[in-house]
């Protein structure tokens, strides 16, 4: 094992992470080299080792969860990630050539893989799990009924023009524009999304879709266009270069008094190395500072919640659906990664769920407005406390 795995077991031990040895949080380690690659590359080798089976363990979840609660991710390969974080403050991953390569890589991976990984619904976002919902698809249309009463589409006529920053799939849109008769217009620079979109709502006239990226909004639509303007899980690939240039575009194209709406994954503002090198590149976390300095001056908050353990519970269910329906998706995505396209999407969303389970990721909708609105009424969460705060 050599002194360097001797350190990390004995640290790993004291948390209860047993090595090799029984335990609740129980990890097997099957070649003693990963040692020395966490030590020298942190996160990127823990991904990458669980992707070679260099280690295994039964409770993927739990087991990282309590691991992150340890904060062993950040003890780990720390001027690495150091470094890793200072240049991504140094070079911008989010300019309008690079922002496309996330589409590409991730997006465009299959519509098949999603389908069966995210239900009927075709939401790769947080769902809404409050009392009395027991399936993800109903969890996903509970978030897109709350985000319609956020944004006053209960109060409004109809025709109600939204625009819907990351439209992915056209879920949104396709449930604002048949429940309560909006206007959606869904940008995504993702065309497998876009293109599947425009099949699935054909019928829908007041769903339209497009491939765009929200810099060129203001050309095409030109300032105060829209009624209410949502981004639901789209901000974690804006960047914080660009945080007050996506406010100013929001405020460009906002209609006064209109109501513009932001849900997004927080944290203390950040990436995860192994996450941006084979899930997300130029992703990045921003932290509820963050956001506030980007929209101040220009908006005001008229309300924010917070439900990151709802994220657990979704991606625990996405989790479920791709193992079950991985014997159907091999030959196709078998061959990927080198023949690891399996355990890279296992390690995906179990340290994602593993992130919001242990309290490191959260999951804020922020409700914004250029002034005070008396008449406002936030949308309160009816679920136990211990599973979310409303802040």
């Amino acid at each position: 094992m050599g002194p360097i795995g001797a350190f990390m077991t004995s640290r790993l031990e004291k948390a209860d992470i047993m090595v090799n040895k029984p335990g609740t949080y129980a990890i097997r380690v099957r070649d003693p080299k990963l040692y020395g690659r966490v030590a020298r590359s942190g996160t990127v080798a823990v991904g990458e080792g669980y992707m070679e089976r260099a280690w295994e363990c039964t409770n993927l979840i739990d087991t990282l969860a309590h691991g992150i609660e340890a904060q062993f991710h950040r003890r780990l390969g720390g001027i690495v990630n150091r470094a890793a974080q200072l240049a991504w403050r140094l070079y911008d991953e989010q300019t309008l050539v690079k922002a496309r390569r996330v589409a590409e890589v991730h997006y465009n991976l299959g519509n098949d893989l999603y389908e069966v990984m995210l239900g009927t619904s075709m939401t790769y976002t947080c769902a809404y799990w409050c009392a009395g919902i027991n399936s993800l698809e109903a969890a996903q249309a509970e978030k897109y009924e709350r985000i319609c009463r956020k944004i006053g589409l209960d109060k409004r006529t109809r025709g109600t023009a939204v625009l819907d920053i990351g439209c992915g799939w056209g879920g949104f849109a396709a449930y604002a524009s048949e429940r309560y008769g909006a206007h959606v217009v869904g940008i995504s620079l993702a065309e497998e999304q876009i293109r599947h979109a425009r099949e699935r709502y054909a019928d829908n006239p007041h769903a339209e879709f497009h491939v765009m990226d929200y810099r060129d909004v203001p050309n095409f639509y030109g300032r105060e266009a829209f009624d209410a303007i949502v981004s639901i899980g789209m901000f974690e690939h804006v960047g914080p270069s660009h945080y007050a240039e996506y406010f100013s575009v929001v405020d460009d194209v906002l209609k006064t008094g209109g109501i513009a709406f932001l849900h997004t994954i927080g944290g203390r503002g950040g990436n995860d190395r192994w996450i941006n090198k084979y899930i997300f590149p130029g992703g990045y976390i921003p932290s509820e500072k963050q956001i506030r300095r980007a929209y101040e001056g220009r908006f005001i908050r008229l309300d924010l919640e917070e439900f990151g353990y709802f994220y657990y519970l979704t991606l625990k269910a996405w989790l479920e659906n791709f193992e079950e329906a991985w014997p159907k998706l091999e030959r196709k995505y078998g061959h990927m990664q080198n023949g690891q396209f399996y355990r890279m999407w296992e390690f995906y969303l179990a340290s994602c769920a593993a992130g919001f389970l242990s309290g490191e990721l959260k999951l804020y909708q922020f409700v914004l407005s250029r002034c005070a609105r008396p008449d406002y009424e936030p949308i309160r969460a009816d679920y136990p406390l211990s599973l979310g705060v409303s802040i």
